[in-house]
């Protein structure tokens, strides 16, 4: 089967009506790309469309054979008529009078084809339609245009490459400048069904297999590549070899202040997408001087979305979503610091799930350090180290501390540093360098009572019972020996025999010692400061003593407020029963 390859044909612009003949210039081999020699017979045929169509112009000319390159001129044997020219047309050629090759369009006078190389007939060779090869240091092609392409290569076979350039040298095989303001180059898969990229770069070499470089000062970008496909990607870069990076963006100006990747994503999702299928990381950021390896930032106006946000979707997963590791081990650099610089949290962690059981902070130290450590530098009552609290809502326990280990203490409190000044050992007993300041007025010690215990209230006088051991009642006779306290209203200290975790359901705190707010009545005449007091009939309720009346045992305590009233009142009183 013999081949056509067109080196060269020549429409001259503005001058079709005048132009008389074309030059014409191809090259023709046999199918397996040897040059043929002697002469042929080559029929040219003018037609108004790509297939079909009518002939406007035909001629048929023999042509001397130079190592299979040929040079005619078109219309020297049948002249073009004036206005031939004026439509779009396409060229035919045949050899020998066999089949009419693929036509070559020449569009209308003023657009006339540079040049064009096609391969005609079977192409079992999957030879290129044209190869430059550059074995020196120069370059293999230039090519310049000031209209709409500078080159158009296309090939329509399974394995046919448009355009193929090789260079042997140190120098480019490809090289495309643009001195005016459009791209130096533009690669475009338009086949909207097409899963093949527009660029495909490759090296068998140690070098990259793209470098894109702008020497621009005011901000122009090394690469751009964009894709409206609905599922491509804009720039793939893969590497199969077993050490290297896919990509790498370097800045080598050490006085730039530009980025060496800017990924933007104006819909809704991210700007850059990291995967690891295998045991990889999906993203890795090094910074091997003072500069920060990763920095992520949110602009003022740009709503109120993260400026970073870390997701594990793998439930089943037992890792955690985010591992921070600092290995210094001279200073005592944090693995992670996080900084506010306005009034909200510096730091927030928080389980969002309701059924969840899980720890919203767990700090833990394999090495004599502290656990978590709470610092603030501020000053009054709001500077808090560390707090904790339970929302209004919840019934939740705010702080809990757990002594699992053989430590000595559970708790312990400094007011400086290495100087205790109250401490809760392992078996729950406090010390207190200062004493203890409580804001109830009262010692008092739970007791249960005799009958129900909605049948007693803050106030009433209560003495031991004769009927069950341990229970106290209501007084109910003047001078009652078996007084012993009164049921107290705010409690500074409650005594009892049980548990911390055993609830006080079913006893009444009774005030033993201390100022208790207690029911007296005027049965026995007013009160008056300082008056010693003893049970009045009245149940419940305390009286003046009569000094001649007075025995062991029966003295309630001291009156600290005077009462001269009708019926009964409530005077605060010292308690300290004789």
């Amino acid at each position: 089967m013999t081949r056509l390859f067109l080196l060269a044909i020549a429409l001259l612009a503005g001058t079709a009506s005048a132009q008389t003949t074309i030059p014409y210039q191809g090259y023709l081999t046999e199918a397996d790309g040897t040059p043929l020699t002697g002469s042929a017979e080559l029929t040219f045929t003018l037609w108004t469309a790509a297939t079909g169509g009518s002939p406007t112009w035909g001629e048929a000319q023999t042509v001397s054979l130079d190592d299979g390159v040929f040079s005619v001129q078109l219309g020297a044997e049948d002249s073009f008529a004036p206005d031939e020219f004026d439509r779009p047309l396409y060229l035919g050629v045949s050899i020998d009078g066999g089949e009419e090759l693929p036509r070559v369009p020449l569009g209308a006078a003023g657009t006339a084809l540079g040049l064009r190389f096609p391969v005609a007939g079977s192409n079992t060779t999957n030879a290129p339609a044209l190869q430059i090869d550059n074995t020196g240091g120069g370059i293999g092609v230039v090519v310049s245009s000031e209209g709409v392409g500078a080159v158009t290569a296309s090939g329509a076979g399974d394995a046919t490459i448009g355009l193929l350039a090789t260079a042997a040298g140190t120098g480019a095989a490809v090289e495309a400048v643009n001195t005016g303001s459009g791209a130096a180059g533009v690669f475009r898969v338009s086949n909207a069904a097409s899963a093949e990229t527009a660029l495909a770069a490759t090296t068998e070499g140690t070098g990259p297999a793209l470098t894109a470089t702008s020497t621009n000062d005011d901000g122009g970008l090394a690469i751009r590549a964009q894709t409206t496909g609905s599922g491509g990607a804009a720039i793939e870069a893969r590497h199969t070899g077993d050490v290297g990076f896919a990509g790498t963006f370097l800045i080598d100006n050490p006085d730039f202040i530009g980025a060496a990747l800017l990924a933007q994503n104006e819909a809704d999702g991210p700007a850059v997408l990291g995967v690891s299928s295998g045991d990889g990381i999906a993203i890795e950021a090094a910074a091997n001087g003072p500069g920060t390896g990763l920095f992520a930032r949110r602009s003022a106006a740009s709503g109120d979305g993260h400026v970073a946000e870390f997701v594990d979707g793998d439930d089943g997963n037992t890792e955690a979503a985010v591992v921070i590791t600092a290995e210094s081990q001279v200073l005592a650099v944090p693995a992670l610091r996080v900084e506010h610089a306005g009034r909200g949290t510096g730091g927030r962690f928080e389980i969002t799930s309701t059924t969840g059981a899980g720890t919203g902070v767990y700090a833990t130290t394999r090495g004599p350090g502290v656990g978590l450590h709470g610092q603030t530098t501020g000053s009054g009552t709001l500077a808090v180290g560390a707090w904790a609290h339970a929302a209004s809502s919840s019934d939740a326990v705010p702080l809990r501390v757990s002594q699992d280990g053989s430590g000595t203490d559970i708790a312990v409190f400094q007011a400086t540093t290495g100087v205790n000044q109250a401490r809760i050992d392992r078996f729950g007993t406090g010390f207190f360098n200062g004493g203890v300041q409580s804001s109830g007025a009262d010692v008092a010690e739970a007791f249960a009572v005799e009958g129900p215990v909605e049948a007693y209230e803050p106030g009433d006088v209560l003495v031991i019972s004769t009927r069950t051991d341990r229970t106290v009642e209501k007084s109910a006779e003047a001078y009652s020996s078996l007084v012993v306290g009164v049921y107290a209203t705010r409690p500074g200290l409650v005594l009892t025999e049980r548990g911390i975790d055993e609830g006080l359901d079913g006893l009444v705190p009774m005030g033993v010692v201390g100022v208790l707010p207690t029911k007296v009545t005027t049965e026995n005449g007013p009160i008056r400061r300082g008056d010693l007091l003893v049970t009045a009939a009245t149940p419940g309720h305390a009286m003046r003593a009569d000094p001649a009346a007075l025995r062991v045992g029966v003295v309630l305590g001291k009156a600290l407020e005077g009462f001269d009233g009708e019926g009964s009142g409530l005077v605060r009183v010292l308690v300290n029963t004789k």
